[in-house]
Order: C-alpha cells, then sequence, then structure tokens
C-alpha cells in the first residue's frame, strides 16, 4: 500500500513539472515574437512597453533624401492577464507636450519597431510640429499598447526625446544665365542642369562658355529666385528679392566648362576641361534610319584631327525629329537645339537631360552631314550634294562651280556627255581640299568600273576615272551612297 502511494505522489509531481514546463515555454514564446508578424496571444501580466530611438539628436540633409533617418522599436507590452493580441501605436508631439493631443501612427499587431526615411521626416516635422527650417527643434515619442478587442485602458512607453534640424527643399530645376552662357541674359533659353540621380540637391552641365558673367535661375522664363556669387568664388548665396546683392560668378577665358552646383552645401565648382567631354556619341529620332531605337542608334563618328568634333553622313528622313545622345540610357543627357522644333538650319545647341525635349526637325528626305562641335557647341546639318570635278566633266577642274548631279535621296544621278579627259567626283565646292572627295579606286580607272574610295580634302590619294576617246560619249551616271555602289552607263 505504501508503495502504490508514493507512486500516485510521484506521478502527481511529474504531472506538476510538466504543466510549470509547458507555462514557461508558453512565455517564453511570447518573449521571442517581437517579429512575428502574429502575436501569440498568452496571458501576460506587468509588462510595460520600453521605447528607444535609434539617435538622440539629428541634422536632416536632403542629399540623404531616400536613407533611413530615425528608428524607434520598443519591447513588447501586456494583455493583462487576457488571450487577447495587442496593437501598438506610435505617439508624436511637440517640445514640452504632454501628449494630451499627439499624432498618432498606428503600426499594427505584433510589430516592434517603425522608422522614417529622411525625406518623410523631414516633410513631418515641419508640417505636423511647425519646426523651421534649419533650426534645431525636438519631438517626443511614446508607444500606446492597446489590447484588442477588450475595453482595458492603454499602456504606455516610457517617452523619448529626439533633438533634430529640417531642411528646405531645394529646386527640382536648375539653370544658368548669363553673357558668358550660350543663352546669354535672356531667361527663356537659360542652360539648363541636370540633377545628379542619387542626390537631388546636385546639378551639374557641360556648357561652352565665353569671357563674362553668369548666375543661377530655379525656373526658366523667371529671373528669381536665384543663386548668386556668395562671399568666395565657390559661394552660392539664395536670393530671392530684387533688393538683395546680385552678384555674378565670372569667366574670365573662354572654353568648354563642367560646372557643379551643390544647393545643400551652397557651392559651385567650375571646372575648364582639356579635353570633350565625350568620345562617343549617337543620333537617335524618327528622322534617323533606326527611328528611336536607341539600342541600334547610329554612331557619329569622332575627328581624329579635332577630337571636339563629330560627325554622322548618312539619310535623313522628312518630316522625322533628331538629337544627339550621349549614352544609350534615355535617362541620359542628350544634345539639342535650344528651341523647340529647331529646323536644321539652326545651328545652337544645349545640353540636357529632358525638359524641354528639344529637336531638330528635318523637311525633306535625303542624305545629309551631320557635324556637332563639342568646343562650342554647334552643329551643321547640310544635305549632301555630289559634283562632277575634272576635265572629262561638262564644267572641266572648276571647283568653284562644278557640275551638279540630280539627287533623289540617297541616290544622285548624272546623264550628259563625258570627253576624253579625268573625273572625279565631290561633296563640296570652292576650296580644293575643303570636304571629302569620290575617287576611283585606283589610278586612272575605267569610268565603266564603279569601285570607288573616299578622301578628306588633299589628303589621300587622288585618283581618277579616265574617258578615253573610245569611250567618250553620253553616260547615265548613277551613286547610290547609301548602298555604296556608283555605276556608269554609256547610252
Amino acid at each position: 500500500m505504501k508503495n502504490k502511494v508514493y507512486s500516485i505522489v510521484k506521478s502527481l509531481n511529474v504531472q506538476y513539472a510538466l504543466s510549470k514546463m509547458l507555462y514557461l515555454m508558453a512565455a517564453l514564446l511570447v518573449l521571442f515574437s517581437a517579429c512575428e508578424e502574429d502575436e501569440i496571444t498568452v496571458p501576460v501580466l506587468n509588462r510595460t512597453p520600453a521605447l528607444t530611438a535609434s539617435a538622440e539628436s539629428l541634422q536632416l540633409k536632403q542629399s540623404q533624401a531616400s536613407q533611413t533617418a530615425l528608428s524607434f522599436s520598443w519591447t513588447p507590452g501586456s494583455n493583462q492577464g487576457t488571450n487577447a493580441g495587442i496593437d501598438y501605436v506610435l505617439q508624436i508631439d511637440g517640445a514640452g507636450g504632454t501628449f494630451e493631443s499627439p499624432v498618432e501612427i498606428n503600426v499594427g499587431k505584433g510589430k516592434y519597431t517603425t522608422s522614417f526615411k529622411v525625406s518623410d521626416l523631414n516633410a513631418f516635422v515641419k508640417e505636423q510640429l511647425q519646426m523651421q527650417p534649419h533650426q534645431q527643434g525636438t519631438l517626443q515619442a511614446r508607444i500606446k499598447a492597446v489590447v484588442l478587442g477588450t475595453e482595458l485602458a492603454p499602456e504606455f512607453s516610457n517617452p523619448v526625446t529626439v533633438a533634430l534640424t529640417p531642411y528646405e527643399e531645394v529646386t527640382v530645376t536648375l539653370y544658368m544665365i548669363g553673357d558668358a552662357t550660350p543663352g546669354g541674359w535672356s531667361a527663356d533659353n537659360a542652360t539648363e542642369l541636370t540633377v545628379d540621380e542619387n542626390d537631388p540637391t546636385i546639378f551639374r552641365t557641360q556648357v561652352q562658355l565665353v569671357p563674362g558673367e553668369y548666375k543661377f535661375i530655379t525656373t526658366r522664363g523667371q529671373f528669381l529666385p536665384s543663386y548668386n556669387k556668395g562671399a568666395g568664388n565657390n559661394a552660392l548665396v539664395y536670393r530671392t528679392s530684387d533688393d538683395q546683392p546680385d552678384d555674378k560668378f565670372r569667366i574670365e577665358e573662354g572654353g568648354l566648362y563642367k560646372v557643379t552646383a551643390n544647393l545643400s552645401d551652397l557651392t559651385v565648382l567650375t571646372e575648364q576641361m582639356e579635353g570633350p567631354p565625350y568620345t562617343q556619341l549617337w543620333g537617335v529620332g524618327s528622322a534617323m534610319p533606326n527611328g528611336w531605337d536607341l539600342d541600334n542608334a547610329a554612331p557619329l563618328v569622332q575627328s581624329e584631327a579635332d577630337p571636339f568634333i563629330f560627325t554622322y553622313t548618312g539619310m535623313l528622313m522628312a518630316d522625322g525629329e533628331l538629337k544627339i545622345a550621349t549614352a544609350k540610357d534615355w535617362g541620359a543627357l542628350f544634345y539639342r537645339p535650344t528651341v523647340a522644333d529647331a529646323p536644321i538650319t539652326h545651328t545652337a545647341v544645349e545640353l540636357s537631360a529632358g525638359d524641354p525635349d528639344n529637336k531638330w526637325k528635318v523637311a525633306e528626305t535625303g542624305y545629309y552631314k551631320v557635324t556637332i562641335n563639342l568646343n562650342n557647341l554647334t552643329i551643321a546639318i547640310e544635305p549632301v550634294n555630289l559634283y562632277l570635278v575634272g576635265d572629262a566633266g561638262p564644267n572641266g577642274w572648276n571647283i568653284d562651280t562644278p557640275a551638279p548631279m540630280t539627287k533623289n535621296g540617297s541616290i544622285y544621278t548624272y546623264t550628259g556627255p563625258l570627253t576624253p579627259g579625268e573625273l572625279k567626283i565631290s561633296k563640296f565646292k570652292g576650296g580644293w581640299c575643303g570636304g571629302e572627295w569620290i575617287n576611283s579606286a585606283t589610278a586612272d580607272q575605267a569610268i565603266t568600273n564603279g569601285a570607288y574610295i573616299t578622301t578628306q580634302g588633299c589628303d589621300g590619294p587622288d585618283n581618277k576615272w579616265r574617258v578615253t576617246d573610245s569611250s567618250a560619249g553620253n553616260y547615265s551616271i548613277t551613286i547610290d551612297l547609301a548602298a555604296g555602289t556608283m555605276n556608269a552607263v554609256k547610252q
């Protein structure tokens, strides 16, 4: 009988131990569920949330707008002996506030942290707490723990205080004006700077400047507000009234410059460039053979003699548009005309990334030579004409008035007499070294042999076609520059 009683007591002790262990495990599950979306609802008594902030003071900067500025975290609250979940609310009040009417941000159930981005926190403290830009202010925060589905009074964490200084958002656009710039003092023709993709307070451009003055405006067409020269040669000052000093920066030597304006630090760096800003350019637009296909855009050829000069020679389509890409990226900078729907005779060029998206308009389909000069920011878009030059042709060796060929797109024709003598074809007139030649592939080549080469100016072999006494007569000569073929057929 004694052994039986002992066994019963032993069994009860084991059950009690197991029960106690299960209760402890349940409590531990609650403690370690801080990162779970759904809080485990078991009775928890006498536990008040403890709140901490990631920083005690902050200097907010727009250059860090997308970064995390401030985080709050807290320990779990108490469901006060119920099986209910707990909803957490972050309460924020201003300096000296008593949380009588705080701003409340619902965080939710089973969440124990929340954070603000720099841009969001900057807007919040200015709008909700009336903090002033560039002046240090204070916010207070605490957590309110609400037991769901009950009428129990909420519990509150300890309050934490954070001192911070908000910023004033800078303009999203910036332009240069002045007699040193391509657009002069016209606010309507101001030169656009491009905002940095990672820092909204930094603007850059590459621009041809001449001796003179310049400053910055924030809106094309408006002289105020502006950024002017401050206390030093690299210092900017924000100007909002005509009553404020209108000091300007000065350029002493003309040339290509890289300009970087930092509106957060209020500094500007103007650096003269020794070489061209790009080594590759592409023509893109509905006027180009590949249209708006930027990946397959036609490359421009960089001049070996002058690396600032790039050319494209080829077809342009009627009623089409054209601009020059600096990278195969629609977000990159483009060389554009300084006005919208510019005719091909418009020579002024600006470098910009977006609005306004000016482009050249081509009126007539044909074969063109496009020459852009990055040193003086000019462009020449000229139809390619072909001329017969030589004593075998109708106008002889007169380079000032050579015999023109008839043009139809990329195809050029001459129909008429050829006399005994020599012949070559120019893409220009006036001055023997003034442009590109089409020469026969070999010297004294028969006129019926269409193989040819191109030479520049007075460089390269001066090969010519030969028309003999027996081969002289009326001819139809056809050159297709796009196909690279030449045919001469005796009629």
